[in-house]
């Protein structure tokens, strides 16, 4: 098989990635899954313009949101980026201390 790489995404990227990727294809995503990376203070603002949805402890970009996708997802995760914690480098888990053998 051909080399490839991994690339090791911490918590923080990973609920990022999860609500653009749902944003896109207006798909509904647990708010536990977005962890403490939310801006709960942006929540309110964003409903009440029409941009997302909530009930039931998920969240969903509406179809007007969809329009602007980027920026709700910017604004969701605001809180975040100010505090800095959205961007820290994660370590990735332990690997063995042998080396792979590829052929």
């Amino acid at each position: 098989p051909p080399p490839r790489a991994t690339e090791y995404l911490g918590a923080a990227v990973r609920a990022r990635e999860r609500l653009i990727l749902a944003a896109r294809t207006s798909a509904a995503v647990p708010l536990a899954a977005l962890g403490d990376y939310l801006d709960g203070a942006a929540l309110p603002a964003l409903t009440k313009a029409g941009f997302v949805r909530e009930a039931g402890g998920t969240l969903w970009v509406t179809r007007k949101g969809r329009h602007v996708a980027n920026a709700v997802c910017v604004r969701l995760f605001r809180d975040s980026f100010e505090k800095g914690t959205i961007d820290q480098l994660e370590q990735p888990p332990k690997m063995s201390s042998s080396p792979e053998v590829t052929t």
